[in-house]
């Protein structure tokens, strides 16, 4: 089973006259939108002039680096396949911004890479990790029309496209996706003529005011949406486009890691399956009931509410939830059982509905690593809630 670091170091050799760029490029280079290269290169916000990462980043030197939820064992392999590949020689950054706004409950981050010998220009939104706050940020895309980091999106893409001379690629992965989407669909038409693809790596889509748009109808033929098999973000709201389902390796959140999809290494392309798990579609029909019976006010209520419990009792990922710490589900029963003698009574109504449409569909849909755990706990995790029964 191979993945986008296989397939670098398979194609080293390979230049883009005897193996096109494809999607599997394109990828590996979003992947790069994760690291803080303008940290590292001692420019935390470079300006239109190119830098050849190879000339400023020490290969030897990133097996040093401290790992964390960005910064992952994974990337910096693949970071490093691509500086030692002579078909990326030319790799270059520019544009690199990074800018966290707790008081704002913001963090945003693009780039722009190239491959000046091939003319290929990528404008790279950062995605989310999985940590509960990241997560929190996509959940808000549910019920607000716009967040703080699309309106900074839409700014980074029209200042960088209105001087640039040419064709570019824009991407994202997770909430980077979504991002990059947002922020093509609000260019004004000259600058969306400038634009050759969007692709969304496991994505969540979009409010229906963006989809209904006029912008979104110039660019949706542009769009690329790829999520694997077991898909969770991905399949938050619509995306307007059908998603090529590719297979992965792993299980549940893990399958949003591009690391575990896998790839055709001759042809640069990640193997298509034929639909999604049970798991994933489950929840993908239970996010669109969600949006259908809760109104976008009940929606922020609750995944505030929600998220705000979790990361109080020290929950910081989707991890602890998903059958890591088998004490976690029946901790969050007691805990959310006390929270809810303090909510007012529609408050506590809501969010009891919520649940038992969110656990009706958990219950018969479970991860197969976390099956056992969560069969066997449900049971007092439901009792301890004091959810009605499902009607």
């Amino acid at each position: 089973m191979a993945n986008f670091i296989d397939y670098v170091k398979a194609n080293t050799e390979q230049s883009f006259a005897d193996l096109p760029l494809n999607e599997v490029d394109i990828a590996c280079l979003n992947e790069l939108g994760y690291l803080p290269l303008g940290e590292w290169l001692q420019q935390p916000s470079l300006t239109r002039d190119s830098l050849c990462l190879k000339d400023y980043l020490d290969k030897e030197a990133l097996v040093h680096f401290k790992h964390d939820f960005l910064v992952t064992k994974e990337r910096l392999l693949l970071l490093e396949s691509l500086l030692s590949s002579q078909r990326f020689a030319d790799l270059s950054l520019s544009c690199y911004v990074n800018e966290v706004s707790p008081e704002f409950e913001r963090q945003f981050a693009a780039m722009v890479l190239s491959l000046p010998s091939l003319k290929h220009t990528q404008v790279i939104f950062r995605g989310t990790d999985d940590s509960l706050i990241g997560w929190q940020e996509d959940f808000r895309m549910t019920y607000m029309r716009e967040i703080p980091a699309q309106r900074m999106a839409s700014r980074y893409l029209a200042d960088f496209l209105k001087d640039f001379d040419g064709q570019a690629v824009v991407s994202g992965h997770s909430k980077g996706g979504n991002l990059a989407v947002y922020a093509s669909s609000h260019l004004l038409s000259s600058y969306q003529e400038k634009i050759s693809a969007v692709y969304m790596l496991d994505a969540p889509g979009l409010h229906q005011s963006v989809l209904s748009s006029f912008g979104y109808g110039n660019i949706q033929s542009k769009i690329l949406a790829i999520r694997p098999k077991e898909s969770i973000v991905g399949i938050m709201l619509r995306a307007g486009v059908d998603a090529k389902i590719v297979d992965s390796v792993s299980f549940g959140i893990n399958q949003h890691n591009v690391a575990n999809w896998q790839v055709d290494l001759q042809l640069g392309q990640f193997i298509k399956v034929s639909k999604g798990t049970d798991f994933s579609i489950a929840l993908e029909k239970t996010f669109q009931t969600w949006n259908e019976e809760l109104s976008s006010q009940e929606l922020k209520i609750f995944f505030d509410t929600f998220f705000n419990l979790f990361m109080d009792n020290g929950i910081d990922s989707l991890n602890d939830f998903l059958g890591r710490n088998r004490d976690i589900p029946q901790k969050l029963g007691h805990v959310m059982t006390d929270y809810f003698q303090d909510l007012d009574d529609d408050k506590r109504r809501l969010m009891r509905k919520s649940l038992a449409v969110l656990v009706s569909h958990f219950a018969g849909h479970s991860l197969k690593n976390t099956k056992d755990n969560v069969s066997r706990q449900l049971p007092d995790f439901l009792k301890n809630l004091k959810l009605p029964n499902k009607k």
